[in-house]
């Protein structure tokens, strides 16, 4: 599957008008919530965010089973596993306005 979808994509896009470090960091979380979604639902983030849309999942659910993956599945500080569910839940909150 490709490397980003075309909301993430979109989504980068805007934040690097504001700072284009800032965006390079996001890219790489939203990366890692990439393949957890593509490994954990079978399905990309764009058809994600669609069924968030309509209803048909609960963003919390998945905010709190992305945590869950995180802490297993990674070495990772509370810090950095803080950041990254920040950075996947400003993109919901985006996609979803």
């Amino acid at each position: 599957m490709q490397l980003t979808s075309d909301k993430i994509s979109a989504y980068i896009s805007n934040i690097s008008t504001m700072s284009v470090p800032t965006a390079r960091k996001y890219k790489g979380r939203l990366n890692s919530f990439r393949i957890f979604v593509e490994n954990m639902y079978k399905i990309t983030i764009n058809i994600l965010i669609d069924q968030i849309k309509q209803g048909l999942r609960n963003v919390y659910d998945i905010l709190s089973q992305y945590g869950g993956y995180l802490k297993t599945s990674n070495n990772i500080t509370n810090l950095t596993l803080k950041q990254r569910i920040i950075t996947v839940k400003n993109l919901n909150i985006m996609m979803l306005i």
